[in-house]
């Protein structure tokens, strides 16, 4: 079992309803000013381990409020499509497997505290907010759209296993596995969106059936690992403390916390 990776960030959650794009540009401004220098991330991976900052010349011509916003969630979307590709998928694909995917879409419970919310809908939502209609915004907001009715549906197709009753059959497996690819072509109309918007090749999209993803699922296995490790000892503040201490076994000169984080996992 893997713990979640997340970028958690201080922003207020987005209204139920919002009355106008105004109001919307209102909150998102908020959100991403809210952030201000305190990121943080989940398991301790703080400061030395923050992602690095995109430059361009088209993103800093950008309004500052729409700048702000894709430097502090780009971690968040990109880390959302390797979760995609490298767990969703294959839970999708095993119908023994699909609490997971009702767990993750917050099936059954509030999913406004579902990791669909936190770590997708959450941070799209305030990028497309962000960036003004004519420079992404529509079109970010719009692939947002399908991909959440995408999400929908998936949950409902996929939503709880079946237990020890006749299973679904590979017609409801390809409809649930349809979903997916409906969300995939959702994530990749957004993050072409947001690249093109901020002239950066950021975000990698995904490709049909995330057959060959150019990311490493090697690495995203070993970046859980070693954030969930690191989070046991306290952070990487409290874990270079006891790593000099000999506690837990580690030897000078190894990182207590792993050599994967955030700060080095996106190069």
């Amino acid at each position: 079992m893997h713990w979640p990776l997340m970028v958690v960030s201080a922003v207020p959650q987005a209204p139920f309803v919002v009355h106008g794009r105004r109001v919307a540009l209102r909150w998102a401004a908020a959100s991403a000013a809210g952030l201000g220098d305190r990121r943080t991330f989940a398991f301790g991976l703080e400061k030395d381990s923050q992602p690095p900052v995109p430059t361009s010349d088209a993103l800093e011509s950008l309004p500052p409020n729409s700048a702000l916003a894709f430097k502090r969630n780009w971690p968040a979307i990109q880390l959302g499509a390797d979760f995609y590709v490298f767990e969703l998928r294959s839970r999708v694909a095993d119908p023994q497997r699909w609490d997971l995917v009702g767990s993750f879409v917050g099936t059954g419970g509030d999913t406004a505290s579902s990791r669909l919310e936190r770590e997708f809908l959450s941070p799209m939502t305030v990028l497309s907010l962000a960036f003004p209609p004519d420079a992404g915004g529509d079109s970010m907001a719009s692939s947002l759209q399908v991909f959440r009715r995408a999400m929908g549906q998936l949950g409902k197709a996929a939503g709880s296993a079946p237990g020890p009753t006749a299973g679904p059959t590979s017609g409801e497996v390809a409809v649930a596995m349809g979903f997916w690819e409906d969300g995939r072509l959702a994530l990749n109309d957004f993050y072409t969106a947001l690249n093109e918007a901020t002239g950066t090749e950021r975000l990698v999209t995904i490709p049909v059936g995330g057959e060959s993803y150019p990311r490493s699922k090697e690495r995203y296995v070993q970046l859980i690992k070693d954030a969930a490790l690191c989070r046991n000892r306290g952070g990487e503040a409290l874990a270079g403390i006891w790593g000099q201490l000999m506690v837990y076994g580690t030897v000078p000169g190894v990182n207590p916390c792993g050599n994967v984080n955030l700060g080095n996992y996106f190069n």
